[in-house]
């Protein structure tokens, strides 16, 4: 049993670091492979909290794999699995700050499938009881810095989500907070470059969305620090290939920001933005997310050049942003 235990382990551990380079089937292989040692130990033992965890933790993992594939039915049952076996935990030992942390990023996780969806009202109920769990966990064990950090992250879930409903004050508040307690995170944890990309990604959301009620002022700093941010995260850790794909959207933003005033640099930062791309995309080229970017920064390098009056450039972007954008690319 226990020998059967660290197998299933090591078997997490390896679709763990496939997901972080980006190679989505040997991650969703290898993941497969945990829960059918840690399926069969949770029927013999339906209470022991390590099993739970393991079982939860690795169905979450799953369901995130399945929905950066855009399979997004898959995702969602697996994503229920996890949420059914850590709701069991969370009655077990319900005082656990480390065990309902993977339920608050498995609720949180099921508001993305449902605004994929087009479940709005679902996804946003969601994204308020991911808040709620990660508040709670934090009540439990104030000092525990990954429950910040998921309060962060699921408050920018929230705020997304609030934003396309029409609850502006309401985003607007939660990426304000969500920023304060990731700045505190990065200044205490410098070396945890997850947390310098959660913090440029808050900044980026703010900054659009302060963008679009006529708030600009230092948005072009404040999507520069976003950027410097994610490059030394990138620098830090080259094997998160979404690294690469956060600090292209800033990149994207930035260049289509100044283009009108400074044409040179906007070129050079597009040209960054979908260099990035490309090497994001060849390391994990069935990665929904990654492909999405590709397509929108594309766009917005083809309207560049367009302006620009290259129209044969511009041309040749739009067709390639077609291309992806249909599947065939």
């Amino acid at each position: 049993e226990r020998f059967l235990s660290n197998l299933g382990s090591c078997y997490g551990n390896l679709g763990t670091a496939h997901l972080d380079d980006g190679d989505l089937d040997e991650a969703i292989a290898w993941t497969r492979k945990a829960l059918a040692i840690q399926d069969e130990q949770i029927k013999k033992h339906p209470n022991s909290v390590d099993y739970l965890e393991r079982v939860g933790a690795n169905h979450v993992v799953l369901g995130h794999l399945e929905f950066r594939t855009g399979h997004l039915t898959t995702a969602r049952s697996e994503l229920e699995q996890a949420r059914a076996y850590l709701e069991h935990l969370k009655h077990i030992r319900p005082g656990d700050a480390v065990f309902r942390t993977h339920l608050a990023d498995c609720v949180g996780l099921l508001s993305d499938v449902e605004i994929e969806s087009s479940s709005t009202t679902l996804a946003w109920n969601l994204a308020r009881a991911a808040v709620s769990e990660a508040e709670e966990i934090l009540r439990i064990n104030p000092k525990y810095h990954p429950a910040s950090h998921q309060l962060a992250r699921q408050l920018l879930r929230d705020a997304e989500i609030s934003w396309e409903i029409g609850e502006s004050d309401r985003a607007l508040a939660n990426l304000d907070r969500a920023e304060a307690i990731l700045r505190q995170l990065v200044a205490s944890y410098p070396e945890l470059t997850g947390y310098r990309s959660d913090l440029a990604s808050t900044i980026r959301a703010h900054v659009r969305m302060d963008s679009e009620i006529g708030r600009d002022q230092g948005a072009e700093a404040r999507l520069r620090e976003a950027a410097s941010l994610t490059e030394s995260a990138l620098r830090d850790d080259p094997d998160q290939v979404l690294n690469l794909a956060s600090t292209a959207e800033l990149y994207c933003d930035l260049g289509a920001m100044i283009s009108r005033r400074d044409e040179a640099e906007a070129q050079s930062l597009f040209s960054r933005a979908l260099e990035l791309l490309d090497q994001a995309r060849t390391r994990s080229p069935k990665d929904e997310q990654i492909r999405r970017t590709m397509v929108q920064t594309l766009a917005s390098h083809a309207e560049f050049l367009e302006r620009l009056g290259k129209i044969r450039e511009s041309l040749a972007d739009w067709d390639r942003a077609l291309a992806l954008a249909s599947g065939i690319g």
